[in-house]
C-alpha cells in the first residue's frame, strides 16, 4: 500500500517546533509591547482629559463663588431696601395718625369749642345792657318830673 505520508525526522520536527515557539514568542513581545505603549498612550489621554475637566471644574467653580458673591450682594441690597421701606411706611404712618390728629382737634374746637363760648358769652351777658339803663334812667327821670308835678 502506497500511501502520501511524508514523514519527518523527529530532530527536524522538533528544530521546526523550537523556530515556531520562538516566532510565536517575538510575536507575543511585539504584541505585549504594543499594548504597553497603547497603555501608556491611553493614560496619558486619560490623564490629559482629566486635567481639562479638573481645569473646566475649576473656573465653573471660581464663575460660582463670584456669583455666590454677587447674589450675597444683591441680599443685603435687598435687605436693606426692606428695612428702608419698612421704616418709611412706619414713619408715614406716624405722620398719617398725627395729621389724623390734628385733623380731629381742628373739628373738635369747630364742632364742641365755638359753640361752647357762645353758650358762655350768652351765659355771662349782662341782663342789663347801656340801652336798657339809659331807657330806665329816662323812665325814671320822667316819673320823677311827672311826680314833681303833681306835687306842686
Amino acid at each position: 500500500m502506497a500511501s502520501d505520508d511524508i514523514y519527518v525526522r523527529k530532530d527536524v520536527y522538533e528544530a521546526d517546533q523550537r523556530a515556531l515557539r520562538s516566532e510565536i514568542k517575538l510575536g507575543n513581545e511585539e504584541i505585549l509591547k504594543a499594548l504597553e505603549q497603547f497603555k501608556v498612550e491611553i493614560n496619558g489621554k486619560i490623564e490629559q482629559f482629566r486635567g481639562e475637566v479638573n481645569d473646566r471644574f475649576a473656573k465653573v467653580e471660581s464663575k460660582l463663588d463670584r456669583l455666590e458673591t454677587r447674589i450675597d450682594a444683591l441680599d443685603s441690597k435687598v435687605e436693606y431696601t426692606g428695612n428702608y421701606l419698612n421704616n418709611r411706611i412706619d414713619d408715614t404712618h406716624t405722620y398719617m395718625g398725627w395729621g389724623f390728629a390734628t385733623i380731629g382737634i381742628i373739628v373738635a374746637i369747630a364742632v364742641v369749642v365755638i359753640p361752647a363760648t357762645k353758650l358762655v358769652k350768652e351765659f355771662f351777658k349782662p341782663s342789663v345792657t347801656v340801652e336798657k339803663v339809659k331807657e330806665i334812667s329816662r323812665a325814671i327821670a320822667e316819673e320823677v318830673v311827672d311826680a314833681r308835678l303833681q306835687a306842686r
